[in-house]
């Protein structure tokens, strides 16, 4: 579990907790409360056969152990399933209403079974407390056919897998908050599955989450790595709020949103705010055909060769339509790098008071993502100190740019009410 001190949060849900620090992921330790165990399940048991022995608002409690010859099958509405100590599962499907599962540790299998490390199959489910370690795994924790709608998905670490940490796949009103999710890879060569660590449809929050060392070059045929990635295929998604996260050192992008084709725009009214991110290679964000974007007060570090924003079109009678980039900090790497790229119709941008920076410093950064594979670490200290100490330095401080609805900067402080905000995703005050 990565923890970082904070004043508490005002305004914001996580606040109500009375929280003194923000915490993601876990460290598969499992969460040790018991005062209200119902049942208890040790070594040797079977967890299926508890769970369809469970009353409702039974909290079945899973002693420390190697369970990792069973796959969970938590199928009781408003059931509790909690590991009390380092509970190694092979996976878990959750096909109960409103049932929780908390603390465990999810190893894998095969390539083939199972595909999904926590699979959320209904309404009202809350995710929370696991770590997903599997190297075998396709996705970390995934949700669709109604599993996202309401899901509370919460301080979970998702690491090692093949393709996704953590997929949202259609529905409305998930939060994905506080998540610690890193250093996911290919490990066979030949698939043809990109690399990314948060992909969504739908209309959720997604928030306070850490996101970092997701690397190209550490995995098999240099796949598409990116922190953020929607696209059209169907799944309709509108509304989605991503603020407040870490995005460092991931190779491609920190948010692309596409839509190919449909001139409804299925993929459309995004909020991208307040969030860090230090990407490689390819654009910072990249939104294809897409319609009411508003990205503000990030910090975007990003510019190695292409641009850091870019703005296309993928598909005939599409545009970028009602575009707004505003109080952000753009930094490009390379001189010969552009802040923005448009390619095709863009009509009703609204794009001021950003702050576009030159910083070729940031080529020598990060040696690793130059054709390296090292393992790397589930937290790095400086990352909620440098990128702050990054924007400070450069005096921006209470500018008094309006235009920011949000409460809590990406560190959990209050952001000053009213008009006059900082630039960024930092409250400096």
């Amino acid at each position: 579990m990565v923890i970082i001190s904070t004043p508490p949060v005002t305004a914001d849900p996580v606040s109500r907790q009375q929280v003194q620090r923000l915490e993601y992921g876990s460290s598969g330790a499992g969460n040790p409360q018991t005062h209200d165990c119902t049942v208890h399940i040790g070594p040797g048991a079977s967890i299926n056969a508890a769970i369809s022995r469970a009353g409702a608002g039974a909290v079945l409690c899973v002693r420390a152990g190697d369970y990792r010859d069973q796959s969970v099958e938590l199928n009781k509405a408003e059931v509790t399933l909690r590991a009390t100590g380092s509970a190694v599962v092979r996976g878990a499907v959750i096909r109960g209403r409103g049932a929780t599962l908390d603390g465990f540790t999810v190893a894998g299998g095969d390539y083939d079974a199972p595909r999904t490390g926590i699979v959320l199959a209904a309404a009202s489910v809350r995710v929370q407390n696991n770590l997903v370690n599997g190297g075998r795994l396709l996705l970390g924790i995934s949700c669709a056919g109604g599993g996202c709608d309401q899901a509370r998905i919460a301080r979970n670490t998702v690491t090692g897998v093949e393709s996704i940490g953590i997929q949202l796949g259609d529905g409305a009103g998930a939060v994905v908050e506080l998540n610690n999710i890193y250093d996911l890879h290919k490990d066979r060569a030949g698939q043809a599955h990109d690399v990314d660590a948060i992909r969504f449809w739908g209309r959720h929050l997604i928030r306070f989450n850490y996101l970092h060392d997701i690397n190209e070059f550490a995995s098999y045929d240099n796949p598409h790595v990116d922190c953020f990635q929607t696209f059209n295929t169907g799944a309709g998604s509108a509304g989605t709020v991503i603020e407040n996260n870490y995005c460092l050192r991931v190779s491609r992008q920190c948010l692309i949103a596409q839509n190919h084709s449909a001139s409804s725009y299925q993929i459309r009214e995004v909020t991208f705010r307040n969030n860090v991110c230090e990407t490689y290679d390819s654009q910072g964000i990249n939104l294809g055909s897409m319609s009411g974007v508003l990205l503000e007060n990030n910090l975007v570090l990003s510019g190695f060769r292409f641009q850091v924003i870019n703005l296309e079109v993928l598909g005939p009678g599409l545009a970028n339509t009602g575009t707004t980039v505003r109080n952000n900090i753009l930094v490009r790497a390379e001189s010969r790098a552009t802040t923005f790229r448009r390619a095709g119709a863009s009509t009703g941008e609204r794009i001021a008071a950003n702050l576009e920076l030159l910083d070729t410093s940031l080529n020598g950064r990060d040696e690793a993502f130059h054709r390296s594979r090292p393992p790397y670490p589930a937290h790095r200290a400086a990352d909620f100190t440098e990128y702050r100490d990054y924007a400070a330095a450069r005096d921006i401080v209470d500018k008094g740019i309006a235009g920011n609805s949000s409460t809590a900067d990406v560190d959990g402080n209050p952001r000053v009410a009213g008009g006059g905000i900082d630039l960024g995703p930092f409250e400096i005050r």
